[in-house]
């Protein structure tokens, strides 16, 4: 089985809690905002994973 590396960018990462952290939010608040886990949000921050689908659409960059 092939597996794809996927660079992990905690620059951005770092960048979206610093911009969260301007506006007294978390990473969970944000979670909790568009209704789904935080685990799936820390990873599409650091660029490990990629949204598709959702309820609703959100951009993280």
């Amino acid at each position: 089985m092939r597996h794809n590396y996927i660079p992990i960018d905690r620059a951005r990462h770092a960048r979206i809690k610093c911009e969260l952290e301007i506006r007294g939010l978390k990473l969970t608040d944000l979670a909790q905002r568009i209704g789904v886990g935080a685990s799936a949000v820390s990873s599409v921050s650091l660029g490990k994973a990629v949204r598709r689908k959702s309820k609703s659409t959100w951009l993280l960059c």
